[in-house]
């Protein structure tokens, strides 16, 4: 294939395809997983880290998968997300426990003048299985759209919260009922 200006990078789709066969059915469920239109993304890991990260041997096969269990679903998507992070996950980790982990190794790495944003660090449990739920429902719809028949799932079971004063459904950033943060350290900004 050649370009059609010396400006321009011809890519052959079929070579592509070739080469990287073992990530391909991977690529939807990272995609979605690692942030689109509907699904929030995490700060610093983009679609070329979701990318290395499924070369080094991470799968998401149930992601996408309407039969798929939800458990299984969460913690192929712990794993992957973790591994963006450069953090492994144990058989009993939390995403918050990650995110912990994830914090203290941080810490050390930084001069004590440097102040760490909170930004860069993973998502905690709870908002990270609502976003989980959230890229699992995009993936899905993905998937059917050669079959011409929607996958039958419930976006208010998938991440959504319906407003009815806008008629629109809206993303659930944390469950009801869960504190933004601890009572002590709203004590303390209070």
């Amino acid at each position: 294939m050649e370009p059609t200006s010396p400006e321009r990078t011809s890519v052959n789709i079929g070579d592509t395809v070739i080469k990287h066969q073992a990530i391909v059915p991977q690529l939807l469920a990272a995609h979605a997983l690692t942030g689109c239109d509907t699904v929030g993304c995490y700060f610093g890991i983009g679609k070329i880290k979701a990318v290395k990260v499924l070369k080094a041997g991470y799968k998401l096969d149930s992601i996408g998968q309407p039969e798929a269990q939800h458990e299984t679903i969460f913690r192929e998507a712990s794993q992957f997300i973790a591994a963006c992070y450069g953090e492994k996950v144990g058989p009993n980790d939390s995403m918050s426990d990650i995110r912990y982990r994830h914090w203290i190794s941080s810490m050390g790495r930084q001069s004590a003048a440097s102040v760490h944003q909170l930004k860069t660090l993973p998502p905690t449990s709870e908002a990270f299985v609502e976003n989980v739920k959230r890229a699992h429902f995009q993936a899905c719809i993905w998937r059917s759209a050669l079959t011409g028949e929607a996958p039958d799932m419930d976006p208010l079971e998938n991440g959504w919260v319906s407003d009815d004063d806008f008629d629109v459904l809206m993303p659930v950033t944390l469950p009801p009922q869960t504190e933004i943060a601890p009572a002590a350290v709203m004590k303390l900004i209070q």
